[in-house]
């Protein structure tokens, strides 16, 4: 008779696999133990900047912010870029609220491209233009609109035309309104379309 599964009738040989079994099972339990830390055990450096500053820890804000800021994290960049335009945990600063804003904007983070937008119509830390504000609301419009936050979208569409209102910008790029609008309302572009393509499938009945 064939012995039990798994063994192969020589002790050395299943001593052998069993020492592999053992070794696999640590290396997967290892592994699974891993996973809190990767999946939120442990905060990533933006979310601990995040945290701070939502907690009006300013001092550590500003020392965990600043260092996560120079090391390229757009999160920690735009909460910096905030710190300095409030004056919260620094002296308020609007050309360093700018600088910081920015690297967080060029980056694609939606808050940042908005605030920069702000930033620009007002003149906060930078000449005042009413083109680079709606560029700037529509491309947060539509980083807005990737990560499912219509409202906010809705919002920029709002700021362009209200850069559009003040008589002292100007804003050669009003369009950007309506295409951001476009594409927050894509079924109702062509109704007038879709009634015809309706009435000729009418008539073929």
């Amino acid at each position: 008779m064939s012995g039990a599964p798994g063994r192969t009738g020589d002790p050395q040989g299943d001593a052998t696999m069993t020492r592999k079994h053992v070794s696999y099972l640590a290396t997967v339990l290892v592994l699974l133990a891993g996973l809190p830390a990767l999946a939120g055990g442990h905060a990533t450096p933006a979310s601990r900047c995040a945290r701070l500053a939502d907690a009006g820890r300013w001092k550590e804000a500003r020392r965990t912010c600043r260092a996560e800021a120079e090391q390229g994290d757009p999160v920690a960049q735009y909460r910096l870029g905030l710190m300095y335009a409030e004056g919260r945990g620094v002296e308020k600063d609007p050309a360093r609220a700018y600088r910081w804003i920015r690297r967080a904007a060029d980056r694609g983070l939606a808050d940042a491209l908005f605030r920069l937008g702000v930033m620009y119509a007002r003149g906060e830390g930078t000449p005042r233009s009413g083109a680079a504000a709606a560029d700037r609301f529509y491309r947060a419009g539509l980083a807005y609109l990737a990560d499912g936050r219509r409202d906010e979208a809705l919002r920029c569409v709002e700021e362009i035309r209200r850069a559009v209102r003040n008589g002292d910008l100007d804003v050669p790029n009003d369009f950007l309104a309506g295409r951001l609008l476009s594409r927050l309302y894509p079924a109702e572009e062509k109704p007038g379309r879709q009634e015809k393509a309706g009435g000729k499938a009418r008539k073929h009945h």
